[in-house]
């Protein structure tokens, strides 16, 4: 009997873990999940023979040894920083590894020792990344054996909410890692335009964003997401005039974040006792100001929109307590979000990505646009779990049937081998994009 181990169970494993509960009961196969907050998926289970879950801390070695090493094939859903450990504990029993998340230098310096071994650490699986990385190498792939030279690539992703769910003015809510929300951009980015390289940082993440249609949707606005010009070479595109990854919000969610960050209120490195304090006294602390409303009105200036939307998530409710004892801005304002940004029982979120490449092609320049548009079911079955969690398991399954043969060492999905039948399978599951040429 075949065994698939699960290391979490978040906000994105939903879709993931109920594809693959339906695979083991039909395939005869084992599947153990491991979460420290275990209770839903085994309320969502009952009495299924072919599931076993645990809360069992796999912080410890020994816990990790015993899961990993009857395992057949290991999917990890943890917190990017605790990859490291299950791939090196995959590494050390021999087993093949799937998450959603970049590539880290720890994961990358795995590479030899991973092909050594035979096995494949495969990252980057999820949405952004992993679909994008799918679809796009299909288009590049495609386009290349006509003979196109492609001279600019744009690829624009974006977690949102679906408009009838859409009741707050930042046009936002929160459907995955609210961490990740909060320390958004904190890294900078790197991009290509018109064959110059663009270096921004966090301070200048969000500030002009320019803005972009997608099908019939209202105007979106995008910032650069992380390191672009890795992806030159990752996608094999020498000779790009332009290449930029971003990340897709509404224009008046990034003219408003952007006076959040200015503000610093994003901040991991400052420290405030929140026990007996009220957000309002957090901002006064940190703005250091008696008079928050005032300031606000005077850092927005003109600005009436920015104004309104950080009325709604800092001073609408400031006088409720913090209550969280020894912290810093970036988990209060984090508190805040999940209050504000919480989707409610029976909220949809919405994927939309797209992908546009300019090209030349039998002496005539081109413009092809690639988009895709996915709306959730409720609060659990987020089209963002949808997106982030199936092509794991897709792959997963694939791996286990023999019907995609693993590539041994560090890996991301670019491979015609990985991304046809994942992305055929996704199609059969309304995962997809409508091209159009120009």
């Amino acid at each position: 009997m075949k065994s698939i181990l699960i290391f979490g169970a978040g906000k994105s494993s939903s879709y993931l873990i109920d594809y693959l509960v339906n695979q083991a009961s039909s395939h005869q196969w084992h599947l153990t999940i491991i979460d420290k907050y275990i209770d839903h998926v085994v309320q969502r289970y009952p009495n299924n023979q072919a599931v076993v879950t645990s809360n069992i801390d796999i912080t410890i070695s020994q816990n990790r040894d015993q899961l990993v090493a009857p395992a057949d094939i290991v999917i990890s859903l943890l917190p990017p920083d605790l990859h490291i450990i299950i791939a090196q504990a995959c590494l050390l029993h021999g087993k093949h590894l799937i998450t959603a998340s970049y590539v880290s230098d720890a994961i990358k310096a795995l590479d030899q020792a991973a092909k050594d071994k035979g096995i494949m650490l495969m990252c980057e699986m999820g949405l952004d990344p992993g679909i994008d990385h799918m679809s796009a190498m299909q288009i590049i792939d495609d386009l290349e054996e006509k003979g196109a030279v492609i001279s600019s690539f744009k690829s624009h992703c974006g977690g949102l909410v679906a408009p009838e769910s859409d009741t707050n003015p930042w046009h936002y809510k929160i459907s995955w890692n609210p961490r990740n929300v909060v320390l958004a951009g904190q890294a900078g980015a790197q991009y290509l335009v018109d064959g110059k390289e663009i270096h921004v940082q966090y301070k200048d993440m969000f500030r002009n964003s320019p803005q972009i249609k997608v099908g019939d949707l209202p105007t979106l606005a995008y910032y650069p997401n992380r390191d672009s010009l890795s992806y030159q070479k990752i996608y094999d595109l020498r000779n790009l005039d332009t290449l930029v990854r971003t990340t897709l919000r509404y224009p008046a969610y990034n003219a408003a974040w952007q006076y959040i960050v200015d503000l610093d209120l994003t901040s991991e490195k400052d420290s405030f006792d929140t026990d007996k304090i009220t957000y309002l006294q957090w901002l006064q602390l940190k703005l250091q100001t008696d008079d928050v409303p005032s300031f606000l009105k005077t850092i927005c200036g003109d600005d009436a929109k920015s104004f309104e939307l950080l009325d709604y998530l800092l001073l609408q409710n400031g006088e409720n307590p913090i209550a969280l004892n020894l912290t810093n801005s970036a988990t209060i304002i984090q508190r805040i979000l999940e209050d504000k940004w919480m989707m409610q029982a029976t909220d949809k979120d919405m994927i939309v990505m797209q992908h546009e490449f300019e090209f030349t092609l039998n002496n005539t320049k081109k413009y092809l646009s690639s988009s895709l548009v996915v709306k959730g079911q409720d609060k659990i079955f987020t089209a963002m779990a949808k997106t982030v969690g199936l092509p794991m398991a897709i792959l997963a399954k694939h791996l286990l049937t023999g019907e995609i043969k693993a590539i041994p060492g560090v890996q991301v999905p670019v491979q015609k081998s990985i991304y046809e039948p994942v992305l055929k399978e996704l199609s059969t599951l309304g995962i997809v994009f409508e091209e159009k040429e120009e």
